[in-house]
């Protein structure tokens, strides 16, 4: 993803997709996309990501390395979704989660990332990452419960989505345009909620949502 100038991603913990869970040969003609480690039966594609420093760690350094795991993450996703559709770059639409903690002030904070076109020609695709909410851990019981249970509806939010691409591109789903698939991508899990948000709501975390946004021009 970069010029080899900055050190691989090492993210504290990652989600991804069981490898027997995808088509072995999608798996080998996007590997270098999808497969994160040199380890075959580690998870693959990647989508959700957790980093976190201790009371002395860099704040700014912790959110630059998840910018950087959710541009590889949203990069993955994009691949295997170009897989059907070759035509498919970017599409404005976050399928990547990642969240960063700081043992020194109990911040909890979670984003989402999403590619789009970039104005500069000889790096066509930028990853945005955007702040969905935060959350002071220690502050007092409700504000761990609500940060706690927002993490866990981000995980399982992400590994729906690897879940509804795999089937896609594994066949065994409706087509990418087919009303079943449109219908099951605009729900999705609240991010300070244990209930499902339905899509009357106006805000869908399938759509990069308001919020401050951090920029990672890299290509491919």
């Amino acid at each position: 993803m970069t010029d080899g100038s900055i050190t691989k991603a090492q993210p504290d913990s990652y989600d991804g997709a069981r490898p027997e869970d995808l088509n072995k040969q999608i798996r080998e003609e996007l590997g270098p996309y999808i497969i994160p480690s040199t380890n075959t039966a580690a998870p693959c594609l990647p989508n959700f990501f957790t980093e976190c420093k201790g009371r002395k760690g860099p704040a700014d350094v912790n959110k630059l390395q998840a910018t950087y795991d959710g541009g590889l993450g949203e990069r993955a996703m994009l691949e295997l979704l170009s897989y059907n559709h070759p035509t498919t770059t970017q599409d404005n639409i976050a399928h990547t989660i990642t969240s960063t903690y700081h043992g020194g002030t109990g911040d909890l904070t979670i984003y989402s990332t999403h590619a789009s076109q970039s104005h500069n020609p000889q790096h066509p695709v930028e990853y945005r990452m955007t702040q969905l909410n935060g959350w002071k851990m220690t502050g007092n019981p409700d504000a761990f419960r609500e940060g706690a249970s927002a993490l866990r509806n981000a995980r399982d939010w992400a590994r729906e989505k690897r879940g509804e691409l795999i089937a896609v591109v594994n066949g065994n789903a409706p087509k990418a345009d087919s009303p079943e698939l449109e219908s099951s991508t605009q729900s999705f899990m609240s991010m300070s909620s244990n209930e499902p948000t339905h899509p009357e709501s106006e805000t869908s975390a399938d759509e990069p949502c308001p919020g401050h946004q951090y920029h990672c021009r890299f290509h491919y």
